[in-house]
């Protein structure tokens, strides 16, 4: 078979299973390698000043707030914004059920990979949140990372990759 009729054969058969199968990849949810973490719930004080920081200050997505009101509210944070099975969630919950203060020593820390770990940390610094660790390389992990306190006083890990 020459180069032309191999591709000519290839092409045929991906436009068959095209036509056979109409739903795409992104309709149908596909199981990461396991075990994987889905995501990350922290029980909060206080809903509107939570989402302003983690959406205003960190700069995460808000994927929508469910339960406005009730005794149980929750908003989920996304990288896109949108539900999406491949990506880590970041749930923030003012849950009646749970007995306050919240203990914030009950969380070692959650890390949120930033566009610009200094940026985000200037910004939450500005808003008057506490900076436990100022921004700073680690080498060995090709990282530059900064840590936090959020509105509860969660550690919050704020980071992303060292360039040259």
């Amino acid at each position: 078979m020459t180069r032309h009729l191999i591709g000519r054969v290839l092409a045929l058969a991906l436009a068959a299973t095209a036509a056979a199968s109409p739903a795409t990849a992104q309709d149908q949810p596909v199981s990461p390698p396991a075990p994987w973490v889905r995501g990350v719930r922290l029980n909060i004080s206080d809903m509107d000043r939570s989402i302003a920081f983690y959406r205003d200050l960190v700069g995460m997505k808000l994927v929508g707030v469910f339960g406005k009101g009730s005794d149980l509210e929750q908003a989920v944070f996304m990288q896109t914004g949108k539900i999406n099975y491949h990506q880590t969630m970041l749930v923030i919950a003012r849950d009646a059920s749970v007995p306050g203060p919240i203990d914030p020593r009950a969380v070692g820390w959650v890390s949120v990979w930033v566009p610009s770990v200094d940026e985000a940390t200037a910004r939450v610094r500005a808003a008057g949140y506490t900076v436990t660790v100022e921004p700073v390389d680690a080498p060995r992990e090709h990282l530059r990372r900064s840590y936090v306190k959020d509105p509860d006083g969660f550690a919050i890990e704020i980071l992303n990759f060292v360039t040259d």
